[in-house]
């Protein structure tokens, strides 16, 4: 019962991503470029795993031109963080963006959080560096993903997530409580920030329509 459990959540993700993917290669952005935000509420709800998977499926099925830029400060799983330069290079020491931009898996590129020159700061503002490589980027890739931090751990993310076209909240069934999800739209809303779509992670059933009317009204 709990790996049949186990691979119906696997379907449901896969055809969640699939939607995203499809919503996202609709969608007109403001430049170029289509830049989504994917956050959660809280760390450890899955967004890196939500983000990497909507990334296969647009360069794999649409053959968008896609890049992922982590913001995680703490080292990501799946970048090349830790042996180039990345974010906090371009935002403390004026280093090209293409200098720090890498191949990913299933050919997706990659700009990692960075740190591996000396002097960086992981404490770097992120925004004028992302807002750096936006610029930069946008007549470079159709899809620009940004893999944020949570949003009620970071109050960056709310004012990152304002540089972009919208923000898909990832959230993990059965963790993440109804008043906690109304306090990540409010966020969202202050900053008259879009929310594109919602990914439930980790859950048997597709996405319950409460969830969607929650976060899109």
């Amino acid at each position: 019962m709990v790996a049949n459990d186990r691979d119906t959540a696997r379907r449901h993700a896969l055809e969640g991503a699939r939607e995203i993917a499809a919503l996202v290669a609709r969608a007109r952005g403001r430049a170029t470029a289509r830049v989504v935000l994917f956050a959660s509420a809280w760390a450890g709800e899955g967004t890196t795993t939500a983000v990497w998977a909507v990334a296969r499926e647009l360069r794999e099925h649409y053959r968008q031109r896609t890049l992922v830029i982590d913001l995680d400060r703490r080292g990501a799983r799946r970048s090349t963080r830790g042996t180039a330069p990345g974010l906090t290079e371009i935002g403390a020491d004026d280093v090209p963006v293409a200098e720090c931009l890498r191949e990913g898996p299933a050919g997706v590129s990659v700009l990692a959080w960075g740190g591996s020159r000396a002097g960086a700061s992981p404490d770097l503002d992120p925004l004028p560096a992302l807002k750096r490589v936006i610029d930069a980027c946008s007549d470079e890739f159709d899809v620009i993903l940004v893999d944020a931090r949570p949003i009620l751990d970071d109050p960056d993310t709310v004012a990152l997530a304002r540089l972009t076209d919208g923000v898909v909240v990832v959230v993990e069934a059965g963790r993440t409580r109804f008043e906690v999800l109304e306090r990540v739209r409010a966020a969202l809303q202050r900053e008259d920030v879009g929310i594109l779509a919602a990914v439930l992670n980790k859950h048997v059933r597709r996405i319950p329509g409460w969830l969607y009317r929650l976060l899109l009204q």
